[in-house]
């Protein structure tokens, strides 16, 4: 038993040893802290810096000039080692005169690259962009600009002509325009022009061919109607774009235009109306082709409450109501227009047009066509007439009233006076005067073969019948003229009371001067001076003198009697007229006609005349033989006033609430 060795003892021993080597192995470091930190990672690499631009794509094109170039314009932005850099800032910068690029600026990106579009400039030949890093290491890249074929380049004139600036919604419109080509090539044939309201075609036109520098107007005939409101009307020439043109952006030409509501007025209907202060409402009245040959429109208002004007024309419309045919401004709401329709040329349609003198309400407004309706003196006795000055009056008045067929507007008479106009008396207030009241009285001053004053006529607000009569005075002295011309017949004496109603009713040169038909006077009241060629210068009456055997006469037409004695210019030239019965001299026992002349005078005055229903007459020659009888000098023997006439202090006065 002494002789076997713990095996225990040894072997921990020999495990301290292991665990001590092995601690002294590891460590490495006599201080026994442990083991050193690992070393830093290495420092990143520097970021790549864009040196240089370079082009990828895009150089060396052709285009024409002011047009893109077909590829866009590359870029790419490398470093010193000619890598791609993306992030860099990239210029594009034509030169001068070589157009414009889009973007104008860009961040490389995707392997360094950008890209912009460059549209030319408008001069032929090479043309140069800049790229470069933000101005820096530039580069230069050039197009060939090529100078654009010849070709045609359509413009339009800048205004559109309209037939009429106060359209309405009923009315078919007429308007112009001129059509250039600027180009050096010739259009091709069949170029349309095309016509547009609020965008919406309305009508279109092929044009014929244009050479370089031509033109043409495009007219535009009855288009439409149109809604009522504010327009735009655009005329556009090839609106397709079908021709190719030098410039594409001067083919439209537009306008703005305010079309005017206007209503269609049904014959034998009632329409109820209302209207503002100054309103104008208008409306048409169509006449029906079976309307028989002898009829005559009527147009009222009646009823309700308020004071509306009525104006009533044939054919077109007049743009101021002042022009209209008839003019009826009575007090109140009772209106009324009657025009008789003409057998020939007969308008088709008729315009009316309510006006707003007051606010107005609940009015009813009707047309009719019926009878024709002709003019009337009223014949008014200062005293009871025997039957011989009656037969005489009569006479005369009825003669007038068959060559002056037309109705003027009523007048309804307020209390008014005219301190000018001696020997009238003012008619009763509210009475109404169809067409002009003749106060006729008969003197016994053996003085004058008759005396005329006249006394009341209508204002501007009548139309074409201003300054037509309402209220006249004439008076006759039957006494003085079998007097002195012991000769004279009941003939003689009703032409010499035909003559002196005509001097009131318009054959004198106070009425021609207010509306404007004496050329040159002769009298020094008139501002003119004695000899001056005095004459009449209405269209109509110019027509009937020339029919009349004046064609050829060689002076201002149509002669007046230019003495410059009182009233001459008044009176038709006795010399050139001959016995006429509106000379300055009445002949005694011989014809005075009354002519186409003097009627047709009186229709350019504002009448509607029955030309037909004047005595024959022609111009005598120079030469021709006088007839027999004894000439009076109407002037010497008459006593006529006309510059005393007066407006009615009423609705019919030109001032009229200070419109127009």
């Amino acid at each position: 038993m002494h002789g076997i060795k713990p095996t225990g003892t040894a072997g921990a021993a020999s495990a301290t040893q292991i665990f001590l080597a092995l601690a002294l192995a590891g460590c490495g470091d006599s201080s026994g802290i442990g083991p050193p930190p690992p070393p830093p990672p290495p420092p990143p690499p520097p970021p790549p810096v864009a040196v240089a631009v370079q082009l990828v794509a895009g150089g060396s094109q052709s285009a024409r000039v002011n047009t893109a170039l077909t590829d866009p314009i590359t870029v790419r932005a490398v470093d010193a080692g000619g890598s791609p850099v993306d992030g860099a800032s990239v210029t594009f910068v034509p030169a001068e005169g070589s157009g414009s690029v889009d973007p104008g600026s860009a961040q490389t990106a995707g392997g360094g690259v950008a890209s912009t579009t460059w549209t030319l400039g408008a001069t032929a030949g090479t043309q140069t962009l800049v790229a470069s890093l933000s101005g820096n290491a530039p580069i230069e890249i050039r197009a060939t600009a090529l100078a654009p074929p010849p070709m045609p380049d359509l413009l339009i004139g800048q205004t559109i002509r309209f037939g009429r600036n106060d359209p309405t919604s009923l009315d078919l419109h007429t308007f112009r325009v001129t059509v250039r080509n600027d180009g050096p090539q010739s259009t091709p044939s069949g170029v349309v022009v095309q016509a547009a309201v609020d965008g919406v075609e309305i009508a279109t036109q092929e044009i014929a061919v244009l050479t370089s520098g031509d033109e043409v107007d495009v007219t535009f005939v009855d288009v439409g109607p149109v809604e009522a409101g504010f327009r735009e009307f655009t005329v556009t020439a090839d609106p397709g774009n079908v021709i190719e043109e030098a410039n594409e952006e001067n083919n439209q030409v537009a306008a703005e235009v305010l079309v005017l509501r206007q209503d269609e007025l049904p014959l034998a209907t009632s329409t109820q109306i209302a209207g503002a202060t100054d309103s104008e409402t208008l409306y048409r009245v169509e006449i029906p082709g079976n309307a028989p040959m002898e009829a005559a429109l009527r147009v009222e208002l009646s009823g309700g409450s308020g004071d509306p004007d009525l104006y009533v024309t044939g054919g077109e419309r007049p743009s101021d109501y002042t022009r209209y045919d008839c003019a009826s401004a009575n007090p109140a709401s009772e209106e009324r227009c009657v025009i008789n329709l003409p057998e020939t040329e007969r308008p088709r349609f008729y315009h009316v047009n309510v006006v707003g003198y007051d606010a107005y309400s609940d009015v009813t407004l009707r047309a009719t066509i019926g009878e024709p309706e002709g003019f009337d003196i009223e014949v008014v006795y200062r005293e009871t007439p025997t039957i011989l000055q009656e037969d005489i009056v009569t006479a005369a008045a009825e003669r007038w009233e068959s060559v002056l067929v037309g109705d003027l507007p009523d007048y309804f008479w307020s209390d008014q006076d005219n301190p000018n106009c001696r020997d009238v008396r003012n008619p009763a207030p509210g009475d109404r005067i169809d067409d002009v009241q003749i106060q006729v009285e008969f003197l016994d001053g053996g003085q004058y073969i008759y005396t005329t004053e006249l006394c009341w006529v209508r204002g501007t607000a009548a139309g074409r019948h201003y300054f037509t009569p309402i209220v006249v005075a004439v008076g006759i002295d039957l006494d003085y003229i079998f007097a002195i011309w012991p000769e004279a017949t009941k003939d003689d004496v009703i032409g010499l009371v035909m003559t002196a109603m005509g001097s009131v009713l318009g054959k004198n040169d106070f009425a021609y001067l207010r509306k404007d038909l004496l050329g040159n006077p002769s009298q020094e009241r008139l501002n003119g001076s004695p000899g001056a060629d005095s004459h009449f210068r209405g269209p109509k009456a110019i027509e009937a003198f020339d029919d009349a055997g004046g064609a050829s006469y060689a002076g201002p037409k149509v002669p007046l009697q230019n003495d410059g004695a009182f009233g001459s210019d008044a009176y038709w030239r006795g010399s050139v007229f001959g016995d006429e019965l509106m000379t300055e001299g009445f002949r005694i026992g011989a014809p005075n006609p009354l002519s186409a002349i003097t009627v047709q005078s009186f229709a350019d005055y504002g009448y509607e005349v029955d030309v037909m229903a004047a005595d024959p007459y022609k111009l005598p020659s120079p030469s021709a033989d006088r007839a027999p009888g004894t000439v009076i000098d109407l002037r010497r023997h008459t006593r006529v006033v006309t510059d005393g006439a007066a407006v009615p202090e009423s609705k019919l006065d030109a001032g009229r609430k200070g419109r127009r």
